[in-house]
């Protein structure tokens, strides 16, 4: 995480000498901010993009067509079961801790977190009430439409965490997590599929799973005091 976060202090070194030499001046303190966070967000990213493309690809190969299309589908529905799960908190969280002040802050956080928490279960609830009838109008089996509502909550929560560290600029907190979820992730699947041996669409997703809790569990301590 140092080595990431000296590469991004490096670039905003260059990216600085570079702006003072076409225009004469340093950047201010609120460009030098916004290009530092931007500079910790992407590293983070690419950092966590390139971990997780190289266990796609293991995937893959070693599930073929059929399972790993079964995964595809499991977090395609998962993403559609998302929508109305955070229904525009994560965006309204952004908007609002960005320009709040700290007591307001202390309000917002719990009050989207427990509203989440809420609609969580009961689209949860609803979900499984109504199974059968998704079944039947998906035509698709039971195992695959649980898979995508247990992808999507986790799922849920992470956007969350992840729009609370935007709006309190917690931008090196969201790097490591980031960073800590492709691992949690490669390394879960690489027990269970390498190892294990275990090549099922469950399998896979069961990663990406321990992959969203990690985030939302690394996200979770700093953002305790409010």
């Amino acid at each position: 995480m140092r080595f990431i976060e000296s590469c991004a202090t490096w670039s905003l070194s260059v990216a600085n000498s570079i702006y003072r030499r076409i225009y004469g001046h340093s950047l201010g303190d609120e460009g030098i901010a916004f290009l530092k966070n931007f500079l910790l967000s992407s590293s983070g990213g690419l950092v966590a993009g390139t971990l997780m493309f190289v266990t796609t690809v293991l995937a893959g190969r070693l599930f073929g067509p059929y399972e790993y299309g079964r995964f595809t589908l499991a977090l395609s529905y998962g993403q559609l079961l998302l929508i109305p799960i955070v229904i525009g908190f994560d965006t309204a969280a952004v908007r609002y801790l960005a320009v709040e002040g700290e007591d307001s802050k202390k309000k917002i956080i719990p009050t989207v977190f427990g509203a989440v928490v809420i609609v969580a279960i009961i689209v949860s609830l609803v979900f499984i009430a109504t199974l059968d009838t998704w079944v039947d109008i998906l035509d698709k089996d039971r195992a695959l439409l649980l898979a995508a509502l247990i992808y999507a909550v986790p799922l849920a929560f992470k956007n969350i965490f992840d729009a609370f560290s935007r709006g309190l600029h917690l931008f090196f907190i969201q790097l490591r997590a980031r960073v800590v979820e492709a691992i949690a992730v490669f390394v879960f699947f690489a027990v269970v599929v390498l190892l294990m041996q275990q090549r099922h669409f469950y399998d896979y997703v069961g990663a990406m799973v321990v992959g969203l809790l990690t985030f939302s569990v690394v996200m979770f301590k700093p953002l305790y005091r409010y």
